[in-house]
């Protein structure tokens, strides 16, 4: 039997880097929608887009502040305040239903 391993969170909380490691680890193929979405629609992106969970949030956003300076192998494309910001609005903490057959990884964990 195959497994499937999504790794889900808010912006800067370690999930890119965490799936790199599980992928190698693994021997695992990973897929990532930051990569196809900028593959995909990244040449027709605007220069300037208007768009508290596992980690604190200004821990997250010093995480992307410094992912976005060093550009390394977590880096797809630059994360601005304003995306940041909405995609706070759009995350969603799992219900219990759904965190019943998981492994929930911490921020300590996915970072060391």
């Amino acid at each position: 039997m195959q497994t499937a391993y999504l790794v889900y969170g808010p912006v800067g909380a370690g999930k890119s880097t965490y799936a790199r490691t599980l992928a190698a680890d693994r021997n695992a193929i990973r897929f990532a929608i930051d990569e196809w979405m900028q593959t995909l629609f990244g040449d027709d992106r605007p220069a300037a887009m208007d768009l508290a969970w596992a980690m604190a949030r200004d821990l997250r956003w010093q995480r992307t502040l410094q992912r976005n300076q060093d550009k390394g192998e977590t880096y797809t494309f630059e994360v601005t305040p304003a995306m940041f910001e909405a995609m706070e609005n759009y995350f969603e903490r799992p219900g219990a239903q759904e965190l019943c057959s998981t492994t929930v990884i911490s921020g300590e964990t996915a970072n060391g």
